[in-house]
């Protein structure tokens, strides 16, 4: 996959959807950018999500994040729209 950026006026770069969703990249994500030769290299780097002791067990405490629609959401809008009555 290739990409062409052009650097802003402070010198950032904004990343593509697909790479930053390839590599799992969200705001606050951390990367390394590092010189190779003539080539700037930019490696994500691993978050490890916090442990967290509940219970007496140790769990993960990664963030859940989904990208389904909220089918709670979707059920109160057609049961809105069911109940609406017709002039």
């Amino acid at each position: 996959m290739q990409a062409i950026l052009t650097l802003d006026i402070a010198g950032r770069l904004a990343l593509p959807e697909e790479f930053r969703r390839r590599h799992r990249l969200r705001e606050g994500s951390r990367v390394r950018i590092a010189e190779e030769a003539d080539r700037i290299v930019l490696e994500p780097l691993e978050e490890a999500a916090p442990l967290v002791e509940r219970d007496g067990l140790l769990l993960v405490g990664a963030k859940l994040e989904s990208t389904a629609p909220d089918h709670r959401q979707l059920r109160e809008e057609r049961l809105a729209k069911l109940a609406t009555v017709p002039e």
